[in-house]
Formats: structure tokens, sequence, C-alpha cells
């Protein structure tokens, strides 16, 4: 989106996109209903998984007011935030994450309905009981243009994508979706399985990065992570259509 800014017409060598989505409002229905379109230009798609449990917390987060009355939407905030950071500890850390996610079991009685029952949801990481609670709430959220590139000015610069092949928040069939922006020169895509593999591995890809803490900061760190991505495999090339 940023990239098709009319300032920066003819200035853009390239646009890379990593993870990205063609549509908010597709995303949040589809990690709400387990449902997604069918993509374009794809014949035979893969059957849709079931949407993570993280991306519906995240909707269930930004949600509160609307799902709880006022006086319990803080202790609901709090109980989700608990549990997603019990989430991010498991990548590293099993026996904090333990205590972290029985810290937000026990949150669940500390509250009162409809509250309670939202975070035990969260909790057991049911998503198609949190989803189907959620779908009545979502219906104006995130429609703003900016959040959607396939509603916003296409950059004039040719776009590399690049997504994991088994995401399930936001879908790598969005490639396809992306694909679609007539004002895009050119799209080259990548799905790639190792793209998994390497958001679930704690240790960093990059050398020098433990000891040199400000080095991610620099410039050309940015560069040359975005180029071993950019080598990964062979890029598929095809006009926007």
């Amino acid at each position: 989106v940023a990239a098709g800014r009319p300032s920066l017409r003819g200035r853009l060598a390239f646009v890379f996109s990593f993870g990205g989505h063609a549509n908010f409002q597709r995303v949040v229905r589809y990690l709400c209903s387990g449902v997604e379109p069918p993509a374009p230009g794809i014949e035979h798609a893969p059957p849709v998984p079931p949407p993570h449990d993280y991306g519906v917390a995240i909707v269930t987060l930004d949600l509160t007011e609307h799902l709880v009355p006022p006086e319990q939407a803080e202790a609901l905030r709090t109980g989700i935030l608990t549990f997603l950071h019990a989430s991010h500890l498991a990548l590293f850390d099993q026996k904090e994450a333990e205590r972290e996610f029985a810290s937000a079991r026990a949150q669940e009685q500390a509250v009162a309905e409809p509250a309670r029952t939202l975070l035990h949801l969260v909790n057991e990481r049911d998503t198609k009981a949190l989803g189907a609670a959620l779908l009545p709430h979502i219906t104006n959220l995130g429609d703003e243009p900016a959040l959607s590139p396939d509603q916003s000015p296409g950059p004039d610069a040719p776009v590399f994508l690049l997504h994991g092949a088994e995401d399930n928040v936001v879908r790598d069939v969005r490639i396809a979706w992306l694909n679609l922006n007539k004002e895009t020169k050119q799209a080259m895509t990548k799905s790639l399985e190792v793209i998994s593999e390497a958001i679930r591995n704690p240790k960093h890809p990059f050398r020098k990065v433990d000891n040199q803490p400000k080095k991610p900061l620099k410039h050309r760190y940015e560069r040359r992570k975005i180029r071993e991505y950019l080598n990964l495999g062979e890029w598929v090339s095809g006009e926007a259509t």
C-alpha cells in the first residue's frame, strides 16, 4: 500500500512483500469462519486448513469492546495478552510458557460471563466456536482502503511476493489475489515451506546478530536479509491481469 503512494511514483526499484494479504476483510472473514473464496487462476487449490488460533485471538483482542460489557473489557484483554505471551514463550521456553498458560486459564475464573466463555475459548484454541462468536462483529473491521492493497493504488515497480506454504493466518493463496492489482507492473511470486520452518526456529538465521544487537537496525542488514529470501529458489514471473 505504501509503495503505491503518488509521492513514490518512479522512485522505486522493486517492492518486496513477505506474507502479505490482498484484502484485509477477506483475511478476517477466513479467520472467523475458516472459509475463503476460490483464488483466481488456481484450478486445483489445496483444502482450506483451519485458521490458526493466534490470528483468531488477535481478532478477539481487537473486538474486545464489542464483545463484552465495558467493565469486563480490560480483564478480557489482559487474559488474551497472557495467552499470546505464553504462545510466544512456547517457541523457546516451554517451562515458562506453561506458567503463563496456567495464569491465562486462572484468569477465566476471575471474570464474569460473557468474558469468561470468550477467554476459555481462547485458552482452548477453539477457533471454530470463537470465530462464530466474532463473525457478527467484523463487518466494519479493517474496511479502510489503506489496509488492503487491492483497494489502494498499486506500485509502478516490480513486486516480489513471498509467502509460507503452510500459513494459516494469512493464506498463501493471497498471492493470487495480489496479482490482480492492475496497477502493478509485474508480480513475481514464491510460496515456500522453508519459511514456515524459519518462523518456528527460535535461532536467528543470520550470524553475528546475538553479539551485535544493533546490527539489525542497519539498512545493509535488512538488504542482506531480503537477498537471502530472494535467493531461496526460482521465482514464478507473471504479468498482472
